[in-house]
């Protein structure tokens, strides 16, 4: 069964099965579950009161948890599409299958193939458009300073290029240790 979780509601934790007369798939919670295609949420019963008649969260079976959003810490869950960097062309985008010993496997986007890279690979989640941007805004900033320093090597010689390449490499450390 695939379950589409960018249909289930924010507070739901998880997804399973309930029967009552018939089986019923439902979005779960701490406090209430949903049944898939009913647009009310109903408090888990038992005890006594208006909700005893209620499913309670121990009826529902084969409960399958959100997947968590992997933070780029470690190595991907299976599930998860993120981004491998193969060799020097750059990143692909793939999903991850599963691990086995010092192997993930994984397929490629838009292809029906999997196959396996070595545990030690380089993966990271995908990249939102504003990290895409930054990214090329700082590339560009490097070729900036990257010509300017050549341009103070040509005029000044290499010793002041090399201070002023301190001098930058210095300051962007501090940058980085302050955000």
């Amino acid at each position: 069964m695939n379950i589409d979780w960018e249909t289930a509601p924010e507070w739901a934790i998880g997804h399973g099965l309930i029967d009552s007369g018939c089986i019923k798939q439902v979005w779960f919670g701490e406090k209430a579950y949903m049944i898939l295609g009913d647009s009310r949420s109903y408090v888990f019963g038992g005890g006594v009161g208006e909700t005893r008649h209620n499913h309670t969260l121990s009826q529902i079976q084969f409960q399958q948890l959100r997947p968590v959003a992997w933070s780029g810490e470690g190595l991907p869950p299976a599930g998860t599409v993120c981004e491998w960097h193969p060799n020097h062309d750059g990143w692909v985008q793939v999903e991850i299958l599963g691990h086995n010993g010092e192997e993930t496997w994984y397929r490629q986007a838009g292809s029906t193939l999997s196959d396996t890279c070595l545990r030690m690979a380089f993966f990271r989640p995908i990249r939102t458009a504003e990290q895409i941007i930054a990214d090329l805004e700082r590339e560009e900033r490097i070729k900036v300073v990257t010509a300017w320093i050549e341009g103070i090597a040509q005029e000044y010689g290499p010793d002041a290029a090399a201070k002023c390449e301190a001098i930058i490499s210095e300051a962007e450390d501090r940058k980085q240790v302050t955000k």
